[in-house]
């Protein structure tokens, strides 16, 4: 399946797996993203806190992140809150360096679109 593709020649299965950099606009923090087919290991790069997910394939180009806590004692309210609340993601562009998402917490009526850099 072919998302809104930059380059042909490349699909959301591509990054099904690897390594990856969000850097979030909305908290200013970069976040150093692993991702194998079944799960998502995030590590904030100012503290070197960690977030797991299941990562949960709805067709090639949509997943759902459902978060467990790693040690919850260092959570803040922003972890704290997508503790319960799957979130969709959906890929929407992609090319060699990057792609592009949406990304909607299932409570919560906005999506917030990214940019996901590739490191692979």
């Amino acid at each position: 399946m072919h998302c809104e593709n930059a380059n042909k020649n490349r699909h959301c299965t591509d990054v099904k797996n690897g390594h990856f950099v969000l850097n979030d606009k909305i908290t200013g923090e970069s976040y150093f993203i692993e991702r194998n087919d079944s799960f998502q290991i995030e590590t904030t790069k100012s503290s070197g806190l960690k977030k797991k997910a299941r990562v949960t394939w709805i067709n090639d180009c949509v997943y759902k992140l459902t978060y467990f806590p790693l040690d919850p004692a260092h959570y803040d309210a922003t972890d704290s809150f997508f503790l319960n609340r799957p979130a969709f993601v959906t890929i929407k562009e992609i090319n060699a360096k990057y792609y592009t998402f949406s990304f909607k917490v299932d409570t919560f009526s906005r999506t917030f679109d990214g940019t996901m850099f590739i490191l692979k």
